[in-house]
């Protein structure tokens, strides 16, 4: 739980929610685009995954955006970061990042998170690019360019006092 924004397990009630979301033209740029059996079939599959999906939600619990950590690798500790969709305020979106990371690190026990960001999502991108992540370099991927993050648990404390100071200035 953050001071502006909170994640909480992925329900059967946000089915709808988060597919307006990812149906939305000004949020689904950057991400798959997905049909109404496309979702259907990716609601019932993540309940076979070993992976962790949220909602994120406002202080009033109102639902702002989703976020995963997914592709889990137990034996290497490692895990990638996305489906991130928020349509909070810039604050609340930062620290729905910070929050899954945390729950990365301190509650799943992962040794090293990494995010794939394609490079034309400059938001996101600049944003990435002020955080002190372990690695950042630019890769292609599936015919794309994306911004590759990747954050090491021996660098989470540093990480995580960065985003506190950061969303700190950017409430104020």
């Amino acid at each position: 739980m953050g001071n502006h924004s909170t994640l909480r397990e992925y329900r059967a009630r946000d089915f709808f929610f988060t597919f307006r979301l990812r149906r939305d033209q000004a949020l689904n740029r950057y991400i798959h685009n997905t049909t109404l059996l496309t979702h259907i079939k990716f609601f019932i599959f993540l309940k076979r995954l070993d992976e962790y999906n949220f909602i994120v939600q406002d202080k009033k619990q109102k639902r702002i955006g989703s976020i995963a950590v997914y592709s889990i690798n137990r034996k290497k500790g490692t895990a990638e970061l996305g489906r991130w969709i928020c349509i909070g305020t810039p604050v609340e979106k930062i620290e729905s990042l910070h929050l899954a990371l945390k729950f990365s690190f301190e509650i799943a026990g992962l040794n090293k998170v990494c995010c794939y960001t394609r490079l034309s999502n400059t938001k996101v991108i600049k944003l990435h690019q002020r955080l002190p992540y372990s690695e950042k370099k630019q890769i292609h991927r599936e015919n794309r360019a994306y911004l590759y993050t990747s954050l090491a648990l021996e660098h989470w404390n540093m990480f995580e006092n960065y985003i506190c100071r950061y969303s700190v200035r950017k409430s104020n």
